[in-house]
């Protein structure tokens, strides 16, 4: 009885503390604002044609102007008409040349399956997808196409891209009278943001309580 007591208060001290951390760890991937464009973000050193090993010859690539993100794969060309900009993905403090986004956004609870972070491990000309879906479950097969090609190089000769002509536009339903964003640099000091928890952070720590519990 003593030992199953010790037991039950080890694992609920362990639980205080793993959700104290993760707490504490969202500030490093907090907030995200949605932007329908990059015009004004001070990003336009980001602008450009990617694709695997920088050829642009490939079926998968995806490019970046003022009008936001054109991804191309499996014969499809998908232009984001909205995405969430993660501003302090890094940290409030970030100084570097990363940034994160989410360009496949659900809704306002479902940042969609899809992380994309732009000069990846602070190399300019490099982006990187990841999956970020539920446990169990696979990303549709043109997101799965875009995350199994990453990383993407910047084209070789590849100037900073015009803004994409194309009238395509995302799967998601749009609203009915869409609100152009304010042309004001987003700022996680200025901007009404919402917390972002990628899913394979939960998983993680939910794996780390399993372990314990097992023992």
């Amino acid at each position: 009885m003593h030992d199953a007591t010790m037991r039950q208060l080890d694992i609920t001290s362990f639980l205080y503390s793993g959700s104290l951390l993760l707490v504490l760890a969202l500030p490093t991937g907090a907030f995200a604002v949605t932007l329908s464009s990059l015009k004004e973000q001070n990003l336009n050193n980001i602008y450009g044609s990617y694709a695997p090993r920088g050829d642009c010859t490939k079926d998968v690539r995806l490019t970046v102007d003022e009008s936001g993100f054109t991804f191309r794969a499996l014969g499809r060309t998908v232009k984001t008409a909205r995405f969430e900009y993660a501003l302090t993905f890094m940290g409030p403090s970030y100084a570097g040349i990363s940034a994160v986004f989410f360009p496949f956004p659900i809704d306002a609870g479902n940042y969609g399956p899809v992380i994309m972070t732009v000069n990846d491990e602070e190399k300019h000309g490099v982006i990187r997808l990841e999956a970020d879906v539920p446990r169990g479950q696979r990303a549709d097969p043109f997101h799965a196409a875009l995350v199994g090609s990453s990383p993407y190089l910047l084209c070789h000769r590849s100037a900073p891209a015009e803004p994409v002509a194309e009238a395509h536009t995302s799967p998601l339903k749009q609203p009915d009278a869409p609100v152009r964003v304010a042309a004001t640099s987003a700022n996680w000091t200025n901007l009404s943001a919402r917390w972002v928890v990628p899913r394979r952070w939960v998983w993680q720590f939910y794996r780390l309580i399993r372990i314990r519990l097992d023992r």
